[in-house]
């Protein structure tokens, strides 16, 4: 590879490590071709990022961006998945793709500047998704006003039936 390049490629990668949120760094030694062709469709569809660099330009771009104080050992072949959103999507996909992968296959990775384990990615993977908790709190809110309105309701309702016996008493 030529040194323009490589230079080209490093800068590509500090860019990515310096704007992406979480990154997941595993193991494709071994990988049938058909499998990792499966792996990369599932990640476009999701508009995440996957790409595999040789380990010598990610140590050099990592030592050049704001990743520097964070030493991650790359040995093999290993790819890398970034996203920029800061969503556990990617370790769902992985999950997904394969129940023993994160286990077998992911070594480490970055999430908001820490370096994580393949546990962390395996809790990562088990998060709903945004919209999903959205949704839940939606629905715990709506489900608290709607037994208020219920409570005032039915309070009112015995305001009047009160109020009605007084005055037929009278």
């Amino acid at each position: 590879m030529i040194k323009e390049t490589k230079r080209t490629i490093v800068e590509n990668l500090v860019n990515i490590f310096d704007t992406a949120k979480l990154f997941i760094f595993f193991e494709i030694q071994g990988m049938p071709t058909e499998k990792l062709r499966i792996l990369r469709t599932s990640i476009a569809k999701n508009n995440l990022k996957m790409k595999v660099f040789k380990n010598t330009l990610k140590k050099k771009a990592i030592e050049k961006s704001i990743l520097k104080d964070i030493d991650i050992n790359f040995a093999g072949q290993i790819a890398m998945i970034w996203d920029i959103e800061n969503r556990p999507m990617s370790a769902k996909i992985l999950k997904e793709f394969d129940k023993t992968f994160i286990n077998t296959r992911v070594k480490s990775g970055i999430h908001n500047g820490k370096i994580i384990t393949s546990n962390y990615v395996k809790k990562l993977s088990v998060l709903p998704s945004l919209d999903v908790l959205r949704m839940n709190l939606l629905y715990m809110i709506s489900s608290v006003t709607r037994k208020l309105l219920f409570s005032i309701k039915y309070k009112s309702i015995v305001i009047i039936k009160i109020i009605k016996q007084k005055f037929n008493k009278e």
